[in-house]
């Protein structure tokens, strides 16, 4: 492009100080020229194109791999990371679950040693207050049985008293 410009520069500095006009084969000769030159230019920057696409695809191609090699070695690096982690977390949910056994093993120890420490004594007290409650049954009984037996005596002892 830039030598086209060039050559028609040249040619309109070339022709001012010329006084006499163009004939048709001058103007031939210089369509030719022209012609030629833009033929010239437009082939080189066909070229420089086609190179220029050419390098372009090798690079974007390059960078492809680039990218996939660095993504791939990412992807690695956080798949070890996870796995790390994932180890990590699996020792401390073993160690949780084991506290929490022993947390809850603790509890039911407690519950039964609350049972046992209430319950003994209630029962020990419900077992005492059915004995004492059937010795007073007893006790009653028995005062009922002497009272029969002081009420027969004092009959004998006025029917004694009485036949004498």
């Amino acid at each position: 492009m830039k030598t086209i410009l060039c050559a028609c520069i040249a040619c309109v500095l070339i022709a001012l100080p010329a006084h006499s006009e163009l004939t048709p084969q001058d103007l031939d000769k210089i369509r030719l020229i022209l012609t030629e030159e833009i033929s010239k230019s437009e082939a080189q920057l066909k070229k420089e194109i086609a190179d220029t696409e050419a390098q372009l695809k090798k690079e974007i191609v390059d960078t492809e791999a680039r990218l996939k090699l660095y993504i791939d070695l990412k992807i690695e690096n956080v798949e070890i990371q996870i796995k790390g982690l994932d180890t990590k977390m699996d020792t401390k949910i073993e160690s949780v679950e084991k506290r929490v056994t022993f947390a809850v093993n603790l509890i039911y120890a407690l519950f039964a040693l609350i049972v046992f420490a209430v319950g003994i004594p209630q029962l020990i007290i419900a077992w005492r207050g059915r004995e004492a409650r059937a010795q007073e049954r007893k006790i009653e009984e028995l005062i009922g049985k002497i009272e029969e037996m002081t009420e027969d005596i004092e009959a004998l002892k006025q029917q004694q008293s009485v036949k004498p």
